[in-house]
């Protein structure tokens, strides 16, 4: 074999083993992009979680004050029928002390009048 071939056939060799090497480093970097991305995935998929976790937590919390300020609200609206039926019961009663008081008067005006006219 001749000396150009044999360094030939070691550049090839070299050359076969710098494409393998690099093959191999390719291999390295993609498989740890490959598991970055991954990774990355992972994190976007627990925050979105988190984040829909906290969502609904708010919502609760919406409606649980939302029921409470309606709840006030109806104890607030009794509350006010309440007084207001016993302010009618009291100007009721008013009225009532107010004919009879009335009544009275015009008895002891009748009974002026009848004790005038017996004079």
């Amino acid at each position: 074999m001749s000396e150009e071939m044999k360094e030939q056939k070691s550049t090839d060799k070299e050359e076969k083993e710098k494409a393998k090497e690099q093959a191999k480093l390719e291999k390295k970097a993609k498989k740890k992009e490959e598991k970055k991305e991954k990774e990355r995935l992972k994190e976007q998929k627990e925050i979105e979680k988190k984040a829909k976790k906290k969502e609904e937590e708010q919502a609760k919390d919406q409606a649980k004050k939302q029921e409470k300020a309606q709840k006030e609200q109806e104890k607030a609206q009794k509350e006010q029928e309440k007084a207001q039926k016993e302010q009618e019961k009291a100007q009721k009663e008013i009225e009532k002390e107010q004919r009879e008081k009335e009544k009275k008067e015009k008895e002891k005006e009748k009974k002026a009048k009848d004790k005038e006219n017996k004079e």
